[in-house]
């Protein structure tokens, strides 16, 4: 049943995935059913179920990385931003070496104009995986902001080759084109 989902959701029948997950689970509260489903309610727009559904996974696997990840996203969907930072923190704190982690940090603090606490969090990211796509994004939209072109296309060139089929990634570069 999860596979169908996952499938429905790759496949662009986002609305489809969360009817069925909807019905999955009433009845199915595993910690991977309950991710998958507040990741597919965070896409959907529907922040604040997503972060009920995290809530109720917390109440079982408090350190569940996934669940804190979606919680800060979800935190931030809504402009909860000092939230979205001690939810991350959190995170940060029982898996240090999380990149990802370290990205949405980023995206929190460029989010509210703090370019250079931005900045930060995106290098950090590089620092814990030199391969990390994201992080080479993050850094793109700070020489973005700073108008600096040259520095802005090559970090967004290096985001690309490490992952060329990210949707954050491509999106940017659709943008670049404008």
């Amino acid at each position: 049943a999860g596979r169908l989902v996952r499938v429905l959701a790759k496949t662009g029948q986002s609305k489809r995935a969360l009817e069925e997950m909807q019905e999955l689970v009433k009845t199915q509260r595993q910690p991977k059913m309950l991710l998958l489903y507040a990741d597919l309610l965070l896409k959907e727009g529907k922040a604040k179920e997503a972060e009920n559904v995290i809530g109720d996974l917390r109440t079982t696997d408090p350190e569940n990385v996934e669940g804190l990840m979606i919680l800060g996203k979800a935190q931030a969907a809504q402009k909860r931003y000092d939230d979205a930072l001690n939810t991350l923190k959190e995170l940060s704190t029982i898996d240090p070496q999380n990149a990802l982690a370290l990205f949405e940090t980023g995206e929190v603090h460029l989010a509210t104009g703090s370019i250079l606490r931005a900045e930060l969090f995106y290098k950090r990211s590089l620092e814990r995986n030199p391969r990390f796509a994201l992080g080479e994004l993050g850094m793109a939209k700070i020489e973005k902001m700073r108008k600096d072109r040259s520095k802005y296309l090559s970090h967004l060139e290096a985001a690309k080759r490490l992952d060329p089929a990210n949707e954050l990634i491509l999106n940017e570069i659709e943008k670049s084109k404008k």
